[in-house]
């Protein structure tokens, strides 16, 4: 899952600089070659016969569905459902795609976690009341765990040697909240 989430963050930050450096807002579109022949699904009213594309067609994407692999697209006038493996991935195929994939993920870590947790866990920030749970999402495990227990609960505090700072930082949690941190 951090691997992931580690993946969707650098996907993410390329596709910002991408959009950054251009000086022009995200386009709600891209074109799109195929490399290989398709079929595209049409998408409404049904029942519609599939249209089949042939390597070297071009279709306007339109929205990309992580979970499915699949894309809205457009192709003379019609619109339907096609395979992301069936076209040639451009940097602006890639940076489209990459968009949708940290939107998509954004929304559910927002479902999952409540939406101000799950903005802190996309964007690795730490936060007061996160669970050891949420934090793992971000952060790896640690390096030493040093634990209390007492009558008022359990009392951690987590160890990160090492940093890219240079500097060890540490983070407490009380009964299995995070409570605060120092770097």
């Amino acid at each position: 899952m951090r691997t992931l989430l580690s993946i969707l963050l650098s996907l993410a930050i390329v596709s910002a600089f991408a959009q950054k450096r251009t000086k022009s807002a995200p386009s709600k579109t891209v074109l799109a070659t195929l490399i290989s022949s398709a079929t595209m699904t049409p998408e409404k009213p049904a029942p519609q016969t599939p249209i089949e594309l042939k390597e070297g067609d071009t279709v306007r994407l339109m929205y990309y569905n992580m979970n499915t692999n699949l894309w809205r697209a457009k192709f003379k006038a019609k619109i339907g459902i096609i395979k992301d493996t069936a076209l040639n991935h451009t940097d602006a195929v890639i940076f489209f795609k990459n968009d949708f994939i940290a939107k998509q993920y954004l929304v559910e870590l927002k479902k999952k976690y409540g939406p101000s947790y799950g903005v802190d866990i996309y964007n690795a920030t730490p936060s007061v009341g996160m669970t050891k749970k949420m934090f793992l999402v971000f952060m790896e495990k640690p390096d030493e765990i040093n634990t209390t227990e007492g009558a008022w609960g359990t009392h951690e505090q987590w160890v990160y040697n090492n940093r890219p700072s240079g500097k060890t930082e540490y983070y407490y949690f009380e009964n299995g909240r995070l409570t605060s941190w120092q770097y």
